[in-house]
């Protein structure tokens, strides 16, 4: 800490601005020093760059460094993906993008995967590794655009795969709540489109008797609860009708077009 504090005073070396960046999803900390022991702290809003930019030309000159003075910043890799790395590198900044993981931490407090570092801690580990120690922490690799494209593709897909299976074993629970063991297939939705010729149009239906006797006189919470039971009712009717050909009471065909 004081190699590098006495290396910022001497003329014969290179003039930097430290920045340490803590992000989250309303608010940005930002933390800054010159080297030495002064510590500059800004909060702006999450993503502003204008904001950011002047956040950096005010603590340039509040540690009295030139314009041109060289920039070297460093954020924990997270949620924020890389967007923020590549516009800190068109602004001049020589920014580094941090695996947590790596980050040293007090091994007696056991520290959860979602913690954040603070901005303090993460400015003075910036200034060691840029006194020297490079093995301090892991940089991440920084991907392309096109790839890190594909991951996200990659992640979004995976989850929607997920949320699939989640919707499928809550109707099979619905199901069998009902006495049906029944497995939805694939052309779930495909089959059920075959029923536009009555669903919503169906007054004298039971399930519309049963919906309005029950929900149509509350109010709008009261009405969403009701919209809800009604379609568990009506995912149960559906089934019956196409496993065994059993039409909802009090419904009717009505021609098409």
């Amino acid at each position: 800490m004081n190699r590098v504090a006495l290396q910022s005073k001497d003329n014969t070396v290179e003039q930097k601005l430290y920045m340490a960046m803590e992000l989250s999803d309303k608010c940005w900390k930002l933390v800054f020093s010159d080297g030495g022991e002064k510590r500059r702290h800004e909060t702006m809003e999450a993503g502003h760059r204008m904001e950011l930019v002047e956040a950096i030309r005010k603590a340039k000159e509040k540690f009295d460094l030139s314009s041109n003075a060289k920039v070297v910043s460093c954020y924990e890799a997270g949620r924020d993906g890389f967007w923020l790395h590549r516009y800190l590198v068109t602004l001049g900044v020589e920014n580094q993008v941090v695996d947590s993981s790596s980050i040293e931490t007090n091994r007696r407090k056991r520290r959860a995967k979602t913690d954040r570092i603070d901005g303090v801690k993460l400015l003075t580990m910036l200034m060691r590794y840029w006194g020297g120690e490079r093995g301090l922490w892991s940089v991440v690799r920084v991907p392309s655009v096109e790839d890190e494209e594909g991951r996200r593709l990659h992640r979004e897909l995976a989850s929607l795969q997920k949320e699939r299976t989640r919707h499928r074993n809550r109707i099979r629970g619905l199901l069998v709540a009902q006495g049906l063991h029944l497995e939805p297939k694939g052309d779930f939705l495909q089959r059920l489109e075959a029923l536009t010729l009555w669903d919503g149009a169906q007054p004298n239906s039971k399930l519309s008797r049963w919906f309005r006797e029950r929900f149509a006189g509350g109010g709008a919470r009261m009405r969403r609860v009701g919209i809800v039971a009604l379609a568990r009712r009506l995912l149960v009717a559906l089934w019956r009708y196409l496993e065994d050909g059993m039409l909802p009471e009090g419904a009717e065909f009505k021609a098409a077009g």
